[in-house]
């Protein structure tokens, strides 16, 4: 089956953009790999999204772990200091 597509410029810069990084001669095959490729980097980009905020609330919770030992410290030696 045979599609014809009229592009805007913005479409054809995109479209090179595409076949270049796909590695692809014509503007079909790289559409096709780029649709081929989107359920892939979106799972991808989901699961470390999930990373980066498992390490952030890791973070915090160093973060929280830092501040009751300084305290923790700051409190022992007022009571040794007694």
């Amino acid at each position: 089956m045979a599609i014809t597509l009229r592009p805007s410029d913005e479409q054809l810069e995109q479209i090179e953009v595409l076949k270049k990084t796909l590695n692809t001669s014509t503007a079909s095959k790289a559409l096709f790999g780029a649709a081929n490729l989107y359920p892939i980097l979106k799972s991808d980009l989901y699961n470390a999204n999930r990373k980066i905020e498992s390490l952030e609330r890791e973070l915090e919770h160093i973060k929280r772990s830092i501040l009751y030992y300084d305290s923790a410290r700051e409190q022992m030696f007022e009571l040794a200091n007694r």
